[in-house]
């Protein structure tokens, strides 16, 4: 991602010199309010924010590049060599330094994988899942990790290494062992911890880690200062090290960040929709493409009404819906036209996702009724309304609750469009309670339904976990057709959408399975996704650089930012 290019003496000499750190300019300190509360700088820990927190002041063996979504060297010197069976693969080791000046080594890797990972003594929520998803016929995918020597190590496999795991480096850090290995490291790093028992491979290193709440109850850290890693290793494009910010403050549990912002004492923060239409005319507003959630329409396919279940799960009915989705306008509906329109359920950002594989419907209402003519929906009696092959009405009935205006407008453009070409749609307002009860209810009770679900980037593990509660047969979100999980009446998509995600974690190609899992999946339109919201970071004018800040999330960007 960043390429060494020794562009002056300085910088020879600091490369030959490795035992001290290089002296920088100031960068500027960038202060940033969040919402969110931290208990933990813990990355096995249970609180998510400390995932989030995680690139400031850790790094990975390997890591995605937030740009273009290719994985990509980060510890290690360069992408894995594979052994011929596929049951091992050998790494080359940067020659750095964690953020305290101690050399990273073999041994930290070894400690990472083999007396954390593989220790099932050492025991968190996130660890168990790790350990779950490498199981493969009930005994863990990789067997332990052997030390070449200090800056080689061998991964050994019990079955031919999968793509997935090579997803998995990107996610891991690396921790250090000589500030962890007489821890109980399931529970560091937690609120009262000195910044000098914390010891990183990233940007920043920990300066400072504030107290608030009640203390020995409900305390968090707050603030959270970090200061540049004087050891860092990476450069960017000129060849200048980075980061380029000298200090970062991060502020969490703020409700008032939008204020706070207002009167410049907060550099940066991720701006409700709302929020962002009230900014100062002097804030820079970073549009990084659609979240990770979305909006999607589903329908019942186990209606009550066996006619209806009959259109409905004709998949060429779905098709006609799809061609009649005018995510243009939808977009525009939206507050501030701050969304973006979404075609898959994988992420445009997403390293699986993969263009060729999708199936598109672009908006077209005459392609769309000769769909719902091919179904069997024609106007039997000149009223202009499409009526069943039993000549009986036909009429959709979308639920949405009150407390959503905007999906209520994107609702109604649908009605419109849906009538235009004779299909009789009503909108039935209900309460947020009933609305959820209603879709979650054992049959579901509605016909069709626009909700919000969402697949990470690239964190496989819950990806998959993702991937299975909506589209697996048996999954806890699979409400658009709960009765698969009876096993009785499966279509052969879902067979082969089940068999793609029992082999998932384990699969030798994750890239293939799923490719083919969004062609199946955008051919059969189980589930038609809609749009996202927009991903926002406010910025001041004094901030540099955030342009490249996307849906990635800005912590992934705050080594390349500076501040006047």
């Amino acid at each position: 991602m960043y390429r060494l290019k020794f562009v002056s003496l300085v910088v020879l000499l600091f490369a030959l010199v490795v035992s001290k750190p290089l002296a920088q300019p100031a960068g500027g300190t960038l202060t940033i309010a969040s919402t969110h509360e931290l208990s933990s700088l813990n990355p096995l820990s249970d609180d998510p924010q400390a995932t989030t927190l995680m690139p400031l002041f850790l790094a990975t063996l390997l890591e995605i590049n937030p740009i273009n979504a290719q994985i990509e060297p980060a510890l290690a010197e360069r992408l894995p060599q594979v052994s011929p069976n596929g049951r091992s693969f050998t790494l080359t080791l940067r020659n750095v330094k964690f953020s305290d000046g101690t050399p990273f080594t073999a041994d930290d890797v070894l400690f990472t994988f083999n007396d954390i990972l593989l220790n099932t003594r050492v025991r968190t929520r996130t660890l168990d899942e790790l350990r779950e998803f490498l199981k493969v016929g009930g005994q863990s995918l990789l067997q332990r990790v052997e030390r070449l020597d200090e800056r080689t190590v061998r991964f050994l496999f019990s079955a031919p290494v999968p793509t997935s795991f090579l997803v998995l480096l990107t996610q891991i850090p690396i921790l250090p062992k000589h500030k962890l290995e007489r821890k109980d490291v399931a529970r560091a790093w937690n609120v009262g911890t000195k910044p000098e028992e914390i010891a990183g491979l990233g940007p920043f290193r920990v300066k400072e880690l504030g107290k608030t709440g009640i203390p020995l109850i409900g305390e968090r850290i707050s603030p959270l200062v970090l200061e540049r890693n004087p050891f860092y290793w990476k450069r960017d494009a000129q060849g200048a090290p980075l980061p380029r910010l000298q200090q970062i403050t991060w502020l969490g549990g703020q409700r008032d960040s939008l204020k706070q912002f207002q009167d410049s004492k907060v550099d940066l923060f991720e701006p409700t929709v709302e929020e962002a239409l009230v900014l100062p005319s002097t804030a820079r507003l970073i549009r990084g493409g659609s979240q990770v959630s979305f909006i999607l329409l589903m329908l019942n396919q186990d209606v009550a009404d066996t006619e209806k279940r009959a259109i409905f799960r004709d998949a060429r009915f779905r098709q006609a819906l799809a061609h009649a989705t005018d995510r243009t306008a939808f977009v525009s509906k939206y507050p501030g036209g701050l969304a973006a329109s979404r075609e898959s359920f994988l992420h445009p950002l997403s390293p699986f996702y993969q263009e060729a594989s999708l199936v598109r419907y672009p908006f077209d209402l005459a392609k769309a009724a000769a769909l719902l003519d091919h179904v069997g929906l024609k106007d039997a009696d000149g009223d202009g309304w499409r009526d069943l092959p039993t000549k009986k009405p036909f009429k959709l009935t979308f639920l949405l609750h009150r407390d959503d205006p905007v999906r209520q407008e994107i609702a109604k453009l649908y009605q419109e469009n849906l009538r235009r070409i004779g299909l009789n749609v009503e909108l039935e307002l209900t309460s947020r309670d009933d609305w959820r009860g209603r879709i979650f209810a054992k049959p579901p009770r509605y016909e069709a339904v626009m909700v919000t679900y969402q697949f990470e980037l690239f964190e496989i593990v819950r990806l998959t976990w993702q991937l299975k509660g909506l589209f697996s047969s048996t999954g806890e979100f699979h409400t658009y057709r709960p009765s698969d999980a009876t096993g009785q009446e499966l279509t052969e998509t879902q067979k082969q959408i089940d068999e793609i995600l029992m082999q998932l974690p384990s699969a030798p190609d994750a890239y293939a399975l799923f490719a083919r899992l969004q062609k199946l999946l955008s051919e059969d339109v189980p589930v038609l996704p809609l749009y996202s919201p927009q991903y926002l970071v406010a910025v001041q004018p004094s901030v540099k650089h955030a342009e490249v800040i996307n849906a990635y999330g800005y912590m992934r960007f705050l080594e390349l930012l500076s501040k006047e």
